[in-house]
Order: structure tokens, then sequence, then C-alpha cells
């Protein structure tokens, strides 16, 4: 909602901009100074409904520098709470703008409230902003130059980095600069240098990126970490490296204008993705393998498959070893399959059925029933035409007792099974499942009621 708000359409020019504190605390004490209703219009009062307020002092860090701004809530002096789920400070500049939930609850004009950072957010945000410098700063040193950045952006779950592409930079060489960022920094107690230098200094320096802003008159904020790297940065980091247990390597993605980097410091948020991209697709792959055992029992099941699970194979490669084991065993499961189902086709064709003639208004129907829950309707329908073929009734039925599925062929020109199938009042009578063509029809019945079922067609 907050991304609706035009600069072009606030009045805010008569106000201070906004003290921001957040660098040194996760809450302060502040007074509305500014409120505005969901439309951007001032008001005096916001009152059980989203809106805008503007303190005169604020901890919450705002959309910056790839890093999504931080949430919390007001508190007020009763001890009620109001969220507050966004913030921007780039649509009018210097003024933070909080987009505030006043659901059930009051904000005035001069109310003296406490402002309260959401630190789980904050520190893991810390910790992907962080990670995504030193992330920078290992590629370089391991390449021994640097990548023209396209692009990075993070939030408390991940962080992304967008670099043009260069051949040294594969799959595998993503993942040993993890390993080394892993072994030699985060097992370290670096401290983390913030500190400010002239806008002329950077400059000299070759400090300042392509797309770093500094405001006229500025200061640039500097962020190192001594040993591993330095970069300008404005938003929110660790005081050490040691805060930071690991990276996990999520994802990789090249084409001809970029290669894209997505990886983590948050065991959560990576325990999650993994557990859907390795553990979900382990226990798949596990079924498919019974189900091989069961067509082939002298198959080989593949071996240390439960390793997959072991935190120290979460990252992205292990990923893509699974996914090949996956597409191997699907293939393997597949070509089985079409074997057995060969081999059942022409056991069926030789089945002894229990046959017999069913006649209603002047047709008459043969009827053959079976009980195997191996015959699917597939190999039942492979065969049925040419089965049909022997009978001089108006239709040629195979029913299987252990599946209910019931294959019926027409040999009168007659009778066209598909103006039948399109018949409503049959399928709800009988809780027909299924459908065909004016030649056949393939239906799944709700009970072993296939003569009924059969009767009524003729009707």
């Amino acid at each position: 909602m907050i991304e609706g708000l035009n600069d072009t359409e606030l009045e805010l020019s008569d106000l201070e901009p906004t003290k921001f504190v957040g660098f040194d605390t996760l809450e302060s004490d502040a007074t509305v100074v500014m409120l505005l209703d969901r439309d951007g219009n001032k008001i005096d009062e916001l009152k059980d409904d989203l809106g805008f307020v503007i303190f005169d002092t604020t901890p919450f860090f705002a959309l910056g520098g790839g890093q999504e701004s931080d949430n919390g809530c007001v508190v007020k002096k009763d001890n009620s709470k109001l969220p507050i789920v966004d913030l921007r400070k780039d649509i009018v500049d210097g003024i933070y703008i909080h987009e505030v939930n006043a659901e059930n609850n009051v904000l005035n004009i001069g109310d003296k409230v406490h402002l309260l950072v959401n630190d789980t957010k904050r520190e893991q945000a810390s910790q992907n902003h962080s990670a995504l410098h030193i992330t920078w700063s290992t590629l370089h040193t391991m390449l021994n130059e640097d990548l023209p950045e396209v692009g990075s952006k993070l939030n408390d779950e991940k962080y992304q980095i967008q670099f043009e592409p260069d051949w040294r930079v594969t799959e595998q060489f993503v993942m040993d600069v993890v390993n080394k960022m892993n072994a030699d920094v985060f097992t370290k107690d670096i401290k983390t240098k913030i500190y400010e230098i002239s806008e002329q200094e950077a400059k000299d320096k070759n400090y300042l990126l392509d797309f770093t802003k500094v405001d006229k008159g500025e200061n640039v904020r500097m962020v190192e970490f001594p040993g591993v790297g330095l970069e300008p940065c404005s938003g929110t980091h660790i005081t050490s490296t040691n805060e930071i247990t690991k990276v996990y390597y999520l994802n990789y993605d090249r084409n001809k204008k970029r290669v894209s980097l997505d990886l983590t410091t948050n065991y959560a948020f990576a325990k999650n993705y993994f557990d859907e991209k390795i553990i979900a697709k382990v226990r798949e792959i596990e079924t498919l393998e019974g189900k091989i055992k069961n067509l082939k029992p002298d198959y080989i099941k593949t071996p240390n498959l439960a390793d997959f699970e072991k935190e120290e194979n979460w990252n992205y490669l292990s990923v893509q070893k699974l996914n090949q084991v996956f597409n191997d065993v699907t293939k393997t499961l597949n070509t089985l399959a079409k074997e057995e189902q060969k081999r059942l086709a022409k056991e069926f064709e030789a089945f002894d059925f229990n046959e017999e003639t069913i006649s209603n208004n002047n047709k008459t129907v043969t009827l053959m029933s079976f009980n195997d829950e191996r015959i699917t309707d597939k190999i039942v329908v492979s065969s049925a035409m040419k089965m049909s073929r022997d009978y001089q009734t108006n239709l040629f039925a195979i029913y299987n007792e252990a599946l209910k599925n019931l294959i019926i062929v027409s040999n009168d020109k007659a009778l066209d099974l598909k103006s039948i199938a399109d018949n409503e009042d049959i399928y709800n009578k009988f809780d027909l499942k299924g459908g065909g063509s004016p030649k056949m029809l393939t239906l799944t019945l709700s009970d072993d009621n296939q003569k009924e079922v059969i009767n009524s067609l003729l009707n």
C-alpha cells in the first residue's frame, strides 16, 4: 500500500527530517508529527484503519541499499500496540513514512509513543546483509578481480547477488566460495568496523560503486570486515563475523545477461527450503524405488540416499544431484512399468472370464467379468476392441471387480456411446466417473452394479 504514495501529492515540505537512531538502538521514544489516511490525505486522527504516520524520531530502518524495511510496533502509553508493517524514506527525501495498522485503536497528532523494532527480523537481515558483503569480497578475492555487479537485494530470509556472466563462476565455484567463507570467516571473531569518510576520499580510493548514492555534502558510510572486505553501505550489519554460523547455498541461475545467486544465513529458512528440495525428494525416490523393487526384486536401491538429508549437504549442488537421481529412478520405473504392462496384457488375453449375456429392449450385451487389481483399465482398453470382434452382440463389456472398472464397446453403429456418456442423469443415478467416444466408454463404478448400469444404457 505504501508504494501507492506519490511525493507530488504529499505536502510535507514543512516537516523537519526524521531523526533516524536505528543504527544504535532498536527502540526509542517518539512523537507523532503527522498522520495521513490510506490515500495520503492529512488527517488529525488515525482510527480503525491502515494509514501513514510520521514521527519526529525512528529506530526503523527504511528500504534502501537492497535491504527491506524493518517492521515492529508502536506502543502507546496504555501499552496497546499498533503494528508497523512497512516504511519508506525515499518518497519524500529525509522523511520516514511508517505504514501503521490502527485497527481497533487510534493515534492522534502529538501522541507520545514508544517504537519497537522486530529484533528477530532485524538481526537476521543484518546477518544476511553482512554475509552479502562478505560473499562479494570472497568472490573477488578468489577471482583476483572484481565482478561487474548487476544488483543485490536481501531480507531476513535470504540474500541475492547478481553480476554479469563470467565463465569462471560455475555452480561448483560458488560452492567453493561458500565453503571458504564458512571455514575461514564465520569461524572467527572478526569485528565489524563502520565509519564515515568524505565523498572525495571515497572517490579517490575508488570505493564508490556505480549505484552508490551520496547526497550532496554528506559523508560516505563504510562497512569493513578487516582482512575480508570493505564497501560503502547504508544498511544494518552484525558486530562480529562469529554471529553468523554458516551460509547456505540455495540457488544458482544463469542466463546471457546475468548470474543470480541465492544464499542465506537463516537456519530456519534453510531448513524449510531444503525440507522441500531435498527431504521431500528423498521420500519420493524411496517410494519410487519401492515400486521398482516390487517389479524387479534384484534391483539395487540408491546407496547412501539418507546422506542427502544431513545439514552438511544442504546446498544447491546436492539438490541438482538428487534431481538427477530422481530422474534416473523415474526412467527406470517407467521402463519396468511398460514391460510389466506388456506382460500383463498378454496374461489378460488368456484369462478365463466369467461370461454372460444380458438382453434388454431388443439389444444384447456380452459381459466378461474378472477380478484382478493388477489389470488396469489401460490394459483392458487396449484389448477390448479386438476381443469385441469375436461377438455379435450389440455391446461388448468387460468388468474388473477389483477396480470397479467397466469398459463398454459398441458393435452397433446405431448405438452412439458418446451420446450416452453425455447423459448426466445416468451418471448421477449411479455415481459414475469417466467418459469415452462413440465406440467405447471407460467407466469407474461406485458399486458392483454393472448389470444395472448396462441395462440403463440399453433403455
